[in-house]
């Protein structure tokens, strides 16, 4: 990042497998600040959690159910709809 330069993105389930090694990533070569929005067991946004993303160049949404949960309708609400 330039000198007086900051980039802040969002990683939501920034905790979770995948999303560690996103933001070790964005961290090791300075490509982004980084805060990390945890969902909870909705795994949506909520409108209070929406302040996490204000003043983010970008979000990456990595929250996402457990896999061992066999619930077809929370993937499709999680992964399409959002």
């Amino acid at each position: 990042m330039g000198e007086g330069e900051e980039k802040w993105c969002v990683v939501t389930g920034g905790r979770g497998f995948a999303a560690r090694h996103l933001v070790e990533m964005l961290i090791r070569y300075e490509i982004h600040h980084v805060r990390i929005a945890d969902l909870g067991p909705s795994i949506k946004l909520e409108p209070a959690e929406e302040k996490a993303c204000e003043g983010a160049e970008v979000v990456f949404h990595m929250a996402a159910p457990d896999s061992s949960i066999n619930n077809h309708q929370l993937h499709y609400s999680v992964n399409v709809q959002g």
